[in-house]
Order: structure tokens, then C-alpha cells, then sequence
């Protein structure tokens, strides 16, 4: 091999090394913690508000209630229907199962999952959220997260939310959605 021969093929493997270093567009996607986090690292994240009124929705089985032992009050399977929602995001949720373990003391949890049927008049989508959720109870309060998956109108989206209850009133769930929008 000749000196100019070795040193042009020297050179074009240090350029197709150095080119294969840098980080391509597609780098954050390899570097993602899911499949489900492939499709939405690139997308636009949303902030909206919303407020989830029980007081108005209905409970439609009341599930299994029961006081433990040490005064423990616990709940399985209640289902609430037809609550109105209003905020950044309006409509319905349609079917909610909540479960709740709370102390004699009023400290404890809930969970339980959800579909609503919304309506995002910012961005004129209608469509179903599919949520799940779990809260912490402190004096009297509820807190906690939630996921979200939609469908309809929201196909493709994504929303990771916190809620929390007024004080004293587990009826009004205020829920701060981050929604990940389609591209």
C-alpha cells in the first residue's frame, strides 16, 4: 500500500468513526426506558387542570365495606358513575372503581381506575381517557398519582397527573395533568 493510500484510508476510517460517535437524532430513543417511551420522547408535553366532582356523579355498587379491629375502615370495589369534570379538560368520568384502607387515625391509601369521556376545547379533541390511580390519606386529604392512556380523539397520547382533594372533602378531585401529545 502506498503512503497517499494509507493515509486517505486513514483518514475516511477516523471520518466514519467520528461521524458514528455523534449522537444522531434517533439517540435519546435508544436510550429510552421502554418501548411505550419511544414514540412519546419526542412529543410536545401539555400542562392542563381539571376537577373531578363526585358529589354530583352516582355510586352504582356500593362494593364491600368494613371496619377492622383496631377501627380501620376499608373499601373494595365502590363504583362511582357519571361524575362531571370541569377545568382545561370537561366532561364526564364514567366509571371509576375506588378502594380505600384508612385508619382509626384517618391515615391510609386509595386506589382504583377510571374511564372519562373529555372534552380538550384548546385543542378541539374529544375522546376517553383510561386512568389508574393511587393516593395517600392525610389529615383528611387525599394526594397521590396517576396515569393515563387515551382513546377516540386522544389516541397515541399519554398523561402522568397528581391530584389531591380540598381538605376535609374527598368528593372534589383536582387532578394537574401533563399530557404528551401526539406528533
Amino acid at each position: 500500500m502506498t503512503k497517499k493510500l494509507f493515509l486517505l484510508s486513514s483518514i475516511a476510517v477516523v471520518l466514519i468513526i467520528g461521524g458514528c460517535a455523534k449522537e444522531s437524532p434517533g439517540a435519546p430513543e435508544r436510550q429510552a426506558e421502554s418501548s411505550a417511551d419511544l414514540s412519546l420522547s419526542k412529543r410536545r408535553v401539555s400542562h392542563v387542570s381539571a376537577t373531578f366532582d363526585f358529589t354530583q356523579g352516582q355510586i352504582v355498587d356500593r362494593g364491600r365495606e368494613w371496619v377492622d379491629e383496631q377501627g380501620g375502615y376499608h373499601v373494595r370495589g365502590q363504583v362511582y358513575e357519571n361524575s362531571p369534570i370541569t377545568g382545561d379538560l370537561t366532561g364526564v368520568d364514567e366509571h371509576n372503581v375506588f378502594n380505600m384502607d384508612i385508619s382509626a387515625i384517618g391515615e391510609g391509601r386509595s386506589w382504583g381506575h377510571t374511564r372519562s369521556q373529555l372534552t380538550w376545547d384548546d385543542r378541539n379533541i374529544s375522546g376517553i381517557w383510561l386512568g389508574v390511580y393511587e393516593n395517600r390519606i392525610v389529615a383528611g386529604q387525599m394526594q397521590g398519582n396517576s396515569s393515563w392512556i387515551g382513546r377516540g380523539g386522544f389516541a397515541g397520547m399519554t398523561a402522568k397527573a397528581t391530584q389531591e382533594t380540598e381538605p376535609g372533602n374527598f368528593s372534589l378531585l383536582h387532578v394537574h395533568f401533563s399530557i404528551k401529545e401526539r406528533d
